[in-house]
């Protein structure tokens, strides 16, 4: 089987050398002709693309360049693959076909293994520029592609003014620095402040009404009213105590007015309760360990709390109706007698046990107290020497911090005790009036 070559752009050569270099010369040799011109092409895949190149630049068109990108959306955001495509038409081809008495294609020389390198490296450029135009050829990475870069998106108003409001969108989002700063708002914090309230927790107050009370509430809600809600809702609540015969035990410092709540507590109970009502106060004894009760008005005399009259007594007063403990005073920095009085409440289980907190104390001072005395389980305060400062929001705080119930406000102005049943709605009405 023999080869013809028909319009073959290599002149007859006599022998191996005049050969190479008429295959050399033929593609170096500079050309005069124009250069042919390029078309491109776009589209979202390679298929779209074959047949408008083929319909346009024949069968035999070259890809040049080939890119691949993203384009269209707003503000980066809804955008598109796409395919681009540079072609021109492709030129002549050396048309190779077997044939029986068909001379040899290439003169013997050529095809011997000793062919020159510039030779080979012409042949594999041709070969490279004259591939097939499939779509397995333009997806190919033989053909370098430059790097994809999103087209720019169209200009137009309702674009600019999505990108803009896209590049304010942080400044445009609501955090809790961002909310509310009128005039509202400042009579709010004054109010608060004022009454010995931390920054900290007047902030979140206020951050919480803001943000999640407001917005359900009836319209024209002040930020004022939905402070005092959120205020309200941080308070803790106590429980109610039994309707048949309770106990209840007050603990706390020396001169911080409990034995004054137990005492305005008996006389309220007295005067308008259904229950009657008795105190035990208990003393220390001449023992440290050695604890005294007086349960008046039925045992006059102190005796030993584990005399058996006056076992007896306690408990027909708490069957009866109210009993309370006056607790021996006890000083944050005494350990011993705290966890002693810790264990005799463990042993009387009463139905509440109170602490009494002097509303005169700053707010290190009620938490440094409220700490040491942690081991009573006290789960209420009451609120004393109210009469002597208007710095409520330091106790309410420490009640919130805490978790204990706010239960009663004892009141000594005008020359009498008042004690005043409490909750939280009264004193978020006496710290936002």
């Amino acid at each position: 089987m023999s080869t013809q070559v028909k319009d073959s752009p290599i002149p007859a050569a006599a022998t191996a050398a005049d050969a190479t270099e008429a295959i050399t010369a033929t593609v170096a040799r500079p050309t005069t002709e124009a250069k042919p011109t390029t078309r491109t092409y776009r589209a979202r895949t390679v298929e779209e693309l074959i047949p408008r190149i083929q319909a346009d630049l024949g069968p035999d068109a070259i890809v040049v360049r080939r890119e691949k990108g993203l384009s269209g959306g707003v503000g980066g955001f809804f955008q598109r693959p796409f395919v681009e495509v540079e072609a021109r038409a492709g030129t002549p081809r050396l048309d190779c076909y077997d044939e029986d008495d068909a001379a040899p294609a290439l003169p013997p020389a050529l095809e011997r293994a000793d062919t020159t390198a510039a030779a080979l490296d012409t042949a594999a450029a041709v070969e490279d520029v004259f591939r097939e135009l499939t779509p397995a050829s333009l997806l190919t990475d033989a053909i370098p592609a430059a790097p994809a870069t999103p087209a720019e998106p169209e200009a137009g108003p309702f674009a600019a003014a999505l990108v803009e409001a896209q590049a304010r969108l942080p400044e445009l989002t609501p955090t809790p620095a961002a909310l509310p700063r009128g005039r509202a708002r400042q009579r709010v914090e004054e109010s608060l402040l004022g009454s010995g309230m931390s920054e900290a927790l007047v902030g979140e107050l206020i951050d919480t009404a803001a943000t999640h009370l407001l917005p359900v509430m009836p319209a024209r809600t002040s930020l004022a009213r939905a402070v005092h809600r959120a205020l309200c809702q941080r308070i803790p609540a106590g429980a109610t105590l039994p309707t048949t015969g309770a106990a209840v035990a007050l603990a706390g410092p020396g001169g911080s007015g409990k034995s004054a709540c137990c005492a305005a507590l008996v006389d309220a109970y007295r005067a308008r309760g259904a229950l009657p009502a008795a105190c035990a106060t208990l003393t220390a004894g001449q023992a440290r360990e050695e604890l005294l009760a007086t349960l008046m008005p039925h045992l006059p005399q102190p005796l030993p709390l584990a005399a058996p009259a006056l076992t007896r007594a306690l408990r027909a007063a708490r069957a009866e109706g109210l009993l309370l403990l006056d607790l021996p005073a006890l000083s944050p920095a005494d350990r011993g007698a705290i966890r002693a009085q810790a264990a005799l409440l463990a042993a009387l289980e009463p139905d509440r046990v109170i602490l009494a907190l002097p509303a005169t104390l700053s707010a290190k001072a009620a938490t440094q107290l409220l700490e040491a005395l942690a081991p009573l389980r006290a789960g209420a305060l009451a609120i004393t020497h109210a009469d002597e400062t208007d710095q409520l929001g330091v106790a309410v705080e420490a009640a919130c911090r805490f978790g204990m119930a706010p239960e009663y406000l004892l009141d000594r102005g005008r020359g009498r005790t008042a004690l005043t049943q409490i909750d939280p709605a009264y004193l978020a009405d006496r710290l936002l009036p």
